[in-house]
């Protein structure tokens, strides 16, 4: 799986960059959240698939594009996928319709430039997880203002 993706997601790059694209596209790679228990590893997060530790709800990704952002750069932003469409109306510099309400906003100042920080606005906004599969207690976590809390219902 991972030789076909490499394969794949580089034949979208090379053809991106013969139609001489590469300038005008932002090009964004996520994936799915943790790994399924005893099938892969969280690397240093605790935790898996189904479980709102760090280890079951981060997910990578990987963003590129050409003399924009700058090869190799990494942001430790508190972000979320609702974040991607805000992000992508930005890089096209297009507006949100007023009547509109979206509940992410653009990370794009985070992805052009390092030195900007979002995590101020990323931390004022409240975020919530749970977890109720069968086999596991009912977990719940919280998010805001930089702090993360964890709680779990075994009875439940």
């Amino acid at each position: 799986m991972i030789s076909n993706m490499d394969e794949n997601i580089g034949r979208i790059l090379d053809e991106v960059e013969a139609l001489r694209l590469a300038e005008d596209t932002l090009i964004f790679f996520t994936s799915d959240n943790g790994p399924e228990m005893d099938v892969g590893s969280p690397g240093p997060y605790r935790g898996h698939k189904r479980l709102v530790t760090e280890g079951g709800i981060r997910i990578p990704a990987i963003a590129s594009w050409k003399g924009k952002i700058a090869p190799s750069s990494t942001t430790d932003a508190f972000l979320l996928t609702t974040d991607l469409f805000p992000t992508f109306v930005a890089a096209a510099k297009a507006q949100m319709p007023s009547n509109i309400r979206i509940d992410g906003f653009s990370f794009l100042p985070a992805l052009l430039d390092r030195s900007k920080s979002i995590q101020k606005k990323g931390d004022e906004r409240i975020v919530l997880w749970y977890t109720h599969s069968l086999g596991y207690p009912k977990f719940t976590a919280a998010r805001a203002f930089g702090y993360k809390v964890l709680w779990a219902d075994y009875e439940g």
